[in-house]
This record gives C-alpha cells, structure tokens and sequence, in this order.
C-alpha cells in the first residue's frame, strides 16, 4: 500500500490485483473498472473518505480471521463486495449478513436455521436460497467440513435498525432471547461510548464457540467472552421489558482481531471458577461491586444460557434463584456461603480450578463438602463426580490469606471402589487407613488402591509424603 492517509487510486492497468495485508489508513480509495483488491485475513484498511468501487472489493476470511473494512465517508460506484466467512467442521454457528439484501443462499447445502423468541427455541432449517438474511438479524449454521462461503453484494454501511428485540410474555430467564447480528465489515464494540442505540435490552451479550456461549457484561467475560464482536458474527441479546429494540452506527465499529473471540480486561475483585471433563469446559464468574444488588440485575449479570450436552455446567444463584454465568454481588461476605451449582455430563474425573483477585483481608474460598478439603487457589483439583451429588458439595466458606496458606491440597476420594490421593506428585506417598474403631484396615504405598474389600461407612485416612502428613474423613458407600 501507499503511504498513510493519501487519496488512493487502483488503476485498470494494474498486472496484479493489489492485497492488503496488515492494516492501513488511507483518505480515500478509488477502484476503477476493470481492478480489483482485496483484504487478506487478519488485515485492515480504513478510509476517513469515500470509498468508489468500481468493479471488485473481495474481505477474505480464515480459520486465522477475517478482512476488516471501515469507510467513515460513502460508498460510491456499481462495484461488488465479496465478503467472505469461514467455518470450522462439525460445529454450529452464529452468523449475519454484512450486504444490504443477503439471502440463505449463500449457505445452499448446508443447515440454515433462525431463531424463534417466542418458543425460545431454533426454528426449520431453511431450504429456500431466496429467504431473506435481514440485516442486524442473526442465523445459525452448521458445517459438516471446514468451508469458506461467500456473501456478495452492497455492504452495510451507516445507521442499521432500530431492530425490534421481542419479547412474548412476561420478562424471565426463558423469554425475551433475540438472535441479533453484526451487519459490519468491521468489528464492532459493545462497550462503545456511542454508536448504540439500545431500549429495554439486557447489558449482557452471548456468542456460542462451539461448546458453550461465551458470555460478556460490563466489563467481566466468561467462556472466553468478549465486548468485540467479529463481522459476520450472531450472537444473542435478551428483552427485559416489552418495546425493546436495538440500533447501531458507523460510531460503534472498530478493526478487533477477535477472530469470534477475544479476551478483555476485567475489573479487580473477581472469582472465576472452571471445570473440565471429557475434554469440554465450563466457566462462571463472581464479582465484587459496591452497590451490586443480592437479586438479578440485567446491566450487571448475565443468565447461563445451557451449552452442549456433552460438557460440564456451571453456575451460581442469587437469592432469587436467578441461574447465572456472570453474577456481580455487593461485598465478598455475599459469596460466602454461595454454592457451586454443577450440571455433569458423565459421572467420573473433572479437573476444576479457581482463581481470585481479590484484596481484602478475608477472601471466599471453594469448599469440597464430601471430602472436607479446602480447594487451593491457582491449582488443579482433581475429583470424582456422580449424579447423585448433592447440590452443596461445593461453596464458599471464608479464609484470610494466611489461613489458606496453612491449608493442605492433598485429598483423597473414593469412586467404583478405587481409592486415589490427589492433590501431590510423590509416587512413595503411604496412605493408612482406619475404622472408627481406630483398627487400621489399610496400609499402601501410591495414589490408587482398589478398596472393594472394605464396608460402606466412615474411616479416616493418614497420607504421609516426605514432607507433610494429613488425617481427614474418608467416606466409602
């Protein structure tokens, strides 16, 4: 490309179509018949005139990212745009039109569907080429093979909306959910100072990546959630009353490699807790704000929309019961005592971890329940899940910061009849166990040991390494 900020020209003549690769600032572009250019993925141009297209404008798309375009003038000439969106294999996903009279048809042959608010459910796939893709509203797809597909028009360009965001019914966790869309060829930023225009609308947004929604709300994301939103990109809002609708401009848009997601910064006094199992995840968050209420709020917190149903589900609850991924509360004594609500997708091994940002003295700290340990901050905790855990096992008790120093991470649990120590390294730990009576039943060297032998009840159990030694409850049904 020329040098920044010059009045740019792509002649007829050109031998080769000229590629935009990084990102550039230019005062205007003029696209004569007969040329052509082109943004490679992960690359960005942005014209503070206007843009004159002629004949051929072509925003690439990869599994790297996608080619981002922003004219702050008009759109001039006959010319088309080729907007191009990659999809991964095997995966559903959210996705909009960025040309002003899209159609399904640029996804002939594979799985088109639209939301349906008022079943809070997705609607028939589409099947004819010819149904509309309306601008700022969202779809979803699946793609059986990684593929790229292309929309190919006028792009959208100024002031889109207000859309309609509806709502059947009263306002609840199960009513108002609106699949809207990015209509830009640009990211966009939910957090914009100004661009928005946004009535009765939650100040929580929802992207699926591929496992669960990656969630975002003032500030704090969850699932890998973002306030960037890709071009392209679907993804869902929700109604908090009726009349609710949603507009945008040219002000909110911005070049965000988000490639569909992008971390952000978060404010300070944050809990953030995960869990992994049969190789899926899942996050919630808890936050510390002055002046958080103790029920749901719509401009702080964000309801946990259900992932897969192969993964793992978390959640915490207010005390109006609200679900939520993303729940803002007025002090840390509001977390203590919280539970850990845990949908399981397969009884067995899940590896949780938590972390914190928090300051003060005292600090809300996980809490197993069913084997009485302490879950250490930063590192891995191994367990063993069932159905039939109770809905307490996990919460929050209160520790100061050298109190949870003092506490030991090393446990043990007790599951189809294997017993397994967590929580260390040393192969040589020795492991001892003993009935109420103080009889020893048990004596081995390592971390698992087949226990089928011994009676439902409760024992307790001596673990010595080289340099600690822990007696804790042990519980075999």
């Amino acid at each position: 490309m020329p040098d920044l900020l010059k009045a740019v020209i792509i002649p007829a003549t050109s031998v080769v179509p000229p590629e935009i690769s990084g990102y550039y600032e230019v005062s205007s572009l003029e696209i004569e018949a007969g040329a052509e250019c082109s943004i490679l993925p992960s690359s960005g141009l942005t014209i503070y005139g206007n843009l004159d297209n002629e004949v051929v404008f072509n925003l690439m798309s990869s599994a790297t990212g996608e080619g981002s375009l922003i004219v702050d003038g008009s759109l001039l000439g006959s010319g088309t745009y080729n907007v191009e969106r990659y999809l991964t294999a095997s995966q559903w996903h959210l996705v909009s039109s960025p040309i002003t009279a899209g159609t399904a048809g640029v996804f002939h042959g594979i799985w088109l569907r639209s939301y349906d608010e008022s079943t809070n459910s997705f609607g028939e796939y589409i099947v004819s080429d010819a149904t509309p893709m309306p601008t700022g509203q969202g779809f979803s797809v699946w793609a059986p093979s990684a593929q790229t597909r292309m929309f190919s028009g006028t792009v959208n360009h100024g002031t889109i909306g207000p859309v309609s965001v509806q709502l059947t019914g009263a306002a609840g966790p199960n009513t108002g959910w609106n699949l809207i869309g990015n209509p830009y060829t640009s990211a966009i930023d939910w957090d914009a100072a100004s661009g928005w225009s946004r009535t009765n609308i939650s100040d929580a947004v929802y992207v699926w990546n591929g496992t669960q929604y990656a969630t975002y709300v003032g500030g704090i994301p969850a699932n890998g959630g973002s306030r960037y939103i890709a071009p392209t990109q679907g993804f869902f809002v929700q109604a908090t009353s009726s009349g609710a609708s949603i507009g945008m401009d040219n002000g909110i848009r911005l070049h965000n490699g988000v490639n569909y997601l992008k971390e952000t910064t978060e404010p300070m006094d944050i809990v953030r807790i995960s869990i992994v199992g049969n190789g899926f995840s899942d996050e919630t968050v808890l936050a510390v704000r002055s002046g958080a209420l103790n029920v749901f709020d719509p401009t702080t917190d964000a309801i946990k929309l259900t992932g897969s149903s192969e993964a793992p589900s978390l959640y915490t609850t207010k005390d109006d019961d609200s679900e939520l991924t993303i729940s803002c509360l007025n002090s840390v004594a509001d977390i203590v005592g919280k539970n850990l609500n845990i949908s399981y997708a397969f009884e067995g091994e899940h590896v949780m971890n938590w972390t914190h940002s928090i300051q003060s003295g005292s600090i809300p700290v996980l809490y197993d329940n069913i084997v009485e340990t302490v879950i250490q901050p930063d590192q891995p905790y191994t367990y063993l899940s069932s159905f039939s855990d109770p809905d307490d096992r996990f919460s929050f008790i209160e520790m100061t910061q050298s109190e949870l120093f003092d506490v030991s991470c090393i446990y043990s649990n007790v599951y189809n009849n294997c017993l397994r120590i967590f929580g260390t390294a040393n192969s040589d730990v020795v492991a001892q166990v003993y009935n109420v009576q103080g009889q020893k039943v048990l004596e081995f060297i390592g971390t698992e040991y087949n226990v089928d032998f011994l009676s439902a009840g409760v024992y307790l159990i001596r673990i010595t390494t080289d340099n600690k030694e822990v007696v804790e409850k042990l519980v075999i049904k």
